[in-house]
Formats: C-alpha cells, sequence, structure tokens
C-alpha cells in the first residue's frame, strides 16, 4: 500500500513538470505594432513572437475592434518566421478618431492587445 502511494506520487510530480515545461515555452507576443496606411484604408499588425517550430506554435488569431465592436477575426495556422508575423486588413469604414483595438493569441498559451486611434 505504501509503495502504491509513492508511485502515485512519482506519476503526479511527473506529470506536473510536464505541464509546467509546456507552460514555460508557450508565451504571448512580446509586442504588436499597428500602423494604418489611409491610402489603401489598411491596418497593418506587425506581432514579435520568438517560436522554435512555426508549425507547432504561433499566432493563432488575430482579432480586431473598431469603437469596441467586433469587426474582423483572422484565423492563422502556422508563422513563417521564427521571431515575428504580420497580417493586413482593410478598414473600408474607419474615420479619424475611431479606436482599434487588436488582440493577437497564441495557440499555446497567451494574447497581447493594442489600441490605435485612427488619426
Amino acid at each position: 500500500m505504501l509503495q502504491c502511494k509513492r508511485m502515485f506520487l512519482v506519476v503526479i510530480l511527473l506529470l506536473s513538470v510536464l505541464v509546467m515545461a509546456n507552460a514555460a515555452a508557450a508565451h504571448p507576443p512580446s509586442s504588436i505594432d499597428l500602423r494604418y496606411e489611409p491610402a489603401g484604408r489598411l491596418i497593418v499588425v506587425g506581432f514579435k513572437h520568438m517560436v522554435q517550430d512555426g508549425q507547432s506554435h504561433y499566432i493563432k488569431e488575430v482579432q480586431v475592434q473598431i469603437n469596441g465592436k467586433a469587426f474582423a477575426r483572422i484565423e492563422l495556422y502556422a508563422q513563417a518566421g521564427k521571431d515575428a508575423g504580420q497580417v493586413s486588413m482593410a478598414l473600408p469604414d474607419v474615420k479619424q478618431g475611431d479606436l482599434v483595438s487588436v488582440k493577437a493569441t497564441c495557440n499555446k498559451f497567451g494574447e497581447m492587445k493594442k489600441d490605435l486611434r485612427i488619426p
């Protein structure tokens, strides 16, 4: 019985270490850069996200809100570079003074949000 309890504790300890190791490797983007291009009415979203393998660890989603209302959601399935990525989208009805909020979410863990007021 005592040996069974020890084995159970060892298994729990190993599972805990595995979960913590996976969480340590997962992280949100380290930064988001937003740029508005008025000529094309585009927002360019650049994100820094250091990864070893962009096929298994990447920014999975970029969400855009305008003045607090959902506008667009872009799903990504890989990250081409090991340190960053970029997406662009048209904002046809955006006006001067509108608040554009962007959230980038890692497929493993974490997210980051940044706002841009349209000049």
